[in-house]
């Protein structure tokens, strides 16, 4: 199987709001008597209660029509990083596409529509995007991060490192950057380098999940399975739902469970598979790894059924398997 590091895009709410009082009259009359909580929880994620509170927010702003274009691009801009966040990605691009026709200047809305067409794998028009908000401001660190992450799509990873390597000399603190670039490093097969990258990475940051999982990768890459092991390990050890989704723990789960089956360890491979399960029951991969898992502890009844409904959802999971020398095991069949 070939473990492709995860493609993470972000979003980044526009710059705040002025004042109402501030701000000349357009469009229509206020739908309703806008509140100061109202505007205040659109200026920032965090005086917003919640993702849910900013769109309100923002959408009571909008419908006040005391802004002008910038401000109301602004609303459009953080309005949608709150779509962005709840998946909703039509009404979020709907509101990215406004707010540059609103504010053609507005360099974090093209940051911000670019971070959403990379999500949904439209990796040339996000590098349009990423191109113009780096020609409107070319002192973003996270619209470097942004193309890079397009880049890695496009499968350019000479150019994704560049970009990472500017966004790091822009601002070298947060850890993404040097996890962004070690994911390029790793796609491109540079193993020592991404390693160090995603050592640097946790040196900002000890406790993100994802960066021991990226450092699994590469010792899997590496034929070095124990340590991968312990390195998946750490990051169910740190993962923490508040932060992280539900997919990456069963990431977790399915390649440490995969390491296990390899070296061996079939009782603790099942355990990892199940757990992979219970997030997500038609996980194919976990499935058919599951299936091997018991063929290989004697359970051949259970392990054919399992294989059997991995094929089911996904004809292709054997050949995750193949490279390592996984296959169904006939003899695990008792003798009638």
């Amino acid at each position: 199987m070939v473990r492709q590091a995860l493609l993470r895009t972000f979003f980044t709410l526009g710059a705040p709001i002025a004042a109402m009082s501030t701000c000349p009259m357009v469009g229509s009359a206020p739908a309703h008597a806008q509140t100061p909580q109202e505007q205040n929880g659109c200026l920032t994620r965090g005086t917003a209660a919640s993702v849910d509170a900013l769109i309100d927010a923002c959408t009571a702003v909008i419908q006040s029509g005391k802004l002008s274009s910038t401000n109301l691009a602004n609303a459009y801009t953080n309005r949608g990083v709150g779509y962005s966040t709840k998946k909703l990605f039509d009404r979020a691009r709907a509101d990215f596409d406004q707010a540059v026709k609103l504010d053609p200047s507005n360099a974090l809305a093209y940051v911000n529509l670019g971070a959403l067409q990379a999500e949904q794998n439209e990796f040339d028009s996000a590098v349009s995007a990423f191109d113009r908000a780096i020609a409107l401001n070319p002192n973003i660190a996270k619209a470097y991060v942004g193309r890079g992450t397009a880049f890695i799509g496009q499968e350019n990873y000479d150019r994704a490192i560049a970009d990472f390597n500017k966004a790091i000399t822009l601002d070298p603190l947060p850890g993404y950057s040097y996890e962004a670039r070690g994911r390029a490093y790793f796609l491109k097969g540079d193993l020592d380098h991404a390693l160090a990258d995603f050592g640097q990475a946790l040196e900002f940051d000890p406790e993100n999940s994802k960066y021991y999982f990226d450092r699994g990768q590469v010792y899997d890459a590496k034929k070095d399975y124990q340590t991968a092991i312990q390195q998946y390990t750490n990051a169910l050890d740190r993962f923490n739902t508040i932060k992280s989704p539900l997919s990456y723990q069963r990431g977790y789960f399915s390649h440490r469970g995969l390491d296990l089956l390899i070296t061996g360890d079939v009782i603790f491979a099942i355990a990892d598979f199940d757990a992979a399960l219970k997030t997500d029951p038609k996980f194919a991969f976990a499935l058919y790894g599951r299936g091997l898992a018991r063929q290989r502890n004697g359970d051949a009844k259970s392990g054919d059924a399992d294989i059997a409904a991995a094929l089911a959802i996904d004809p292709a999971s054997a050949k995750q398997f193949e490279p390592f020398g996984l296959a169904p095991v006939a003899a695990a069949r008792p003798q009638e």
